[in-house]
């Protein structure tokens, strides 16, 4: 009969986790979110992809010196929520780019007049006038980069930066109507599982799970019995286990599930406005709060330009490949070791797993990649390296480090699909690329 010792076997098999009931905001990120959980607990998945490099140049790749096929990455479902959020109006009628200066993180004395959208070194001739620094070994041919033309982001740019800000944040509305793809719910369930000897096996869930509708986070097909329900209504369905499922308890084995739907909820973006922007973060207007989100756009702007330039005007040679392949290994490793914490959604299929959650075809595409993103990044961290180097600076003080250490974890999305680990090499690569970045746009020439 009843068995308190099994009291939650079967919601932990059939279900997910308690423990996703808790903390769903994962899930307002992407489609198909996912934990790290046993084979007994969650369906959840979610689509993303490694942070690949924004400046890979096969033309400047060879075997030697950071070759290789580079993929495209694959690009994520988005997600969209319903209702929709109210559209984010022009920024450019909020602020003018050439109205303060400040705006756009330069000094008067550094604005110039209009140029070509590229960033652009000051004398077309400087191109040619490259010069050799050594770093760790590695040689390093650089292009001249003190003296670039820059050019702020454009109002495009800062409205999209404005929406995701404010895409950021969710806002939980409860409703009355019947539950559809896309909306939240809180439901309880009574799960009752006979076997071939009548002995009955019972579960109980007291305190309410949260699930996603349409989002994979339920045993196939019961979603289908909550679809189209309000808050406080009822139902049940019979459901019978594969007989080859994971759980040797419970295959072949049918469970009669009754259902409770406790609340049925959304999340929407707020809209822009004075209130949203003082509430959410902190801003007395939408004025200042479009200010310093310009800011970053710009800040963002002027490091692609700036990339554009270096990686093609850079050579690098005597490349350390026993680091690259250090590094390559270790991106290859995250992606295993997100396989082998949920690939018992897929039977326990690495290629099903990766491919589902990150789209690479097979393993030996997510390896090309990984191989790929490694030489690309390593160049990268070579030329700023190099850079620093000639700007006197071979390694950073304890508390500079320090201090654009935190910066650096501060800016770290720790809920993204892949989940975050220490690695020395990237760390010193977002350093030392900040302190570059800022010596070199403080050197640059502004567009008006």
């Amino acid at each position: 009969m009843f068995n308190l010792n099994k009291k939650f076997a079967i919601g932990a098999v059939v279900l997910f986790s308690v423990a996703f009931a808790a903390c769903t905001q994962k899930n307002l990120d992407s489609p198909n979110s996912s934990t790290t959980q046993s084979p007994s607990i969650t369906q959840a998945v979610q689509i993303g992809d490694i942070d690949n490099p924004n400046y890979q140049d096969p033309n400047d790749m060879d075997e030697n010196n950071f070759g290789g096929e580079i993929l495209a990455t694959p690009t994520p479902t988005p997600l969209v929520l319903d209702p929709t959020p109210t559209p984010i109006p022009n920024t450019e009628n909020l602020i003018n780019p050439d109205e303060n200066q400040e705006s756009a993180g330069v000094n008067e004395d550094q604005l110039v007049g209009n140029q070509s959208e590229q960033g652009t070194i000051k004398d077309e001739n400087d191109i040619n006038k490259s010069f050799f620094v050594t770093f760790d070994g590695v040689k390093v041919e650089l292009c001249p980069y003190a003296g670039l033309t820059l050019n702020p982001a454009s109002s495009d740019d800062i409205d999209a930066a404005v929406a995701n800000k404010l895409a950021s944040i969710k806002e939980e509305i409860y409703i009355s109507d019947p539950a559809k793809v896309g909306d939240f719910v809180n439901i309880t369930y009574y799960a009752n599982v006979i076997d071939d000897s009548f002995e009955y096996e019972n579960a109980y869930n007291e305190d309410g799970i949260v699930s996603r509708l349409g989002y994979n986070e339920l045993i196939l097909g019961f979603e289908n019995h909550i679809i189209g329900k309000r808050a406080g209504d009822t139902t049940s369905f019979k459901y019978t286990f594969a007989s080859d499922y994971p759980d040797e308890r419970y295959a072949g084995k049918t469970a009669t599930f009754y259902i409770t739907v406790n609340s049925v909820y959304r999340y929407v973006s707020p809209s822009l406005s004075d209130e949203s922007v003082n509430t959410y973060f902190g801003y007395a207007n939408v004025s200042d709060f479009v200010m310093d989100i310009k800011k970053e756009a710009n800040r963002k702007a002027y490091e692609n330009q700036i990339w554009d330039v270096l990686l093609n005007n850079t050579e690098v040679s005597n490349t350390k490949s026993s680091d690259i392949k250090s590094y390559a290994d270790f991106l290859y490793q995250k992606y295993m070791n997100f396989a082998d914490a949920n690939s018992w959604q897929y039977d326990f299929d690495t290629a099903a797993c990766i491919e589902a959650n990150f789209g690479y075809a097979s393993l030996d595409a997510l390896k090309k990649q990984t191989d790929a993103v490694a030489r690309s990044k390593y160049k990268e961290y070579y030329i700023i390296r190099a850079i620093a180097k000639d700007m006197g600076i071979e390694k950073l003080s304890s508390d500079d480090y320090s201090y654009r250490f935190n910066e650096y974890m501060a800016s770290i999305d720790f809920n993204s699909t892949l989940p975050y680990e220490y690695n020395e090499f990237e760390t010193d690569y977002e350093i030392y690329k900040s302190v570059v970045m800022d010596f070199i746009i403080s050197k640059a020439k502004f567009t008006k």
